[in-house]
């Protein structure tokens, strides 16, 4: 993949299929001046889907940080709000600890789940 460089953009909504996508938006130089990012994971979706009342025995969430990569981490100072949208809270974690986020106004969680929770049978 490219790296991706949306310089000018201040505001963004949007639906990625993987949640190791998410590391994409937080690299250095991707969005240097966002301030509103709002993610709705559609992975979640597949395992939770509303008309079945079992989960699947696996989480297809991937979240993946590597020491390597750390480095590569936008340092998100300028992110007033923060929207996400069904993300399991291993991944939130992970995702909280990576950003440093100074003037964070709000940090809106929809549909956060505990995979290791969940029902299985």
């Amino acid at each position: 993949m490219e790296q991706l460089c949306w310089p000018n953009t201040v505001e963004l909504s949007l639906s990625i299929e993987h949640s190791s996508e998410i590391m994409f938006f937080f690299r250095n130089g991707a969005l240097p001046l966002i301030e509103h990012l709002n993610i709705t994971n559609e992975e979640i979706c597949i395992i939770l889907p509303e008309h079945h009342h079992k989960y699947e025995n696996k989480s297809i969430s991937n979240i993946k940080f590597y020491k390597n990569e750390l480095n590569e981490i936008v340092d998100s100072t300028r992110l007033k709000s923060l929207f996400l949208r069904y993300i399991f809270l291993n991944d939130l974690i992970i995702l909280m600890n990576s950003l440093t986020m100074p003037l964070l106004e709000k940090l809106t969680l929809i549909d956060l789940y505990d995979y290791s929770k969940l029902s299985l049978t």
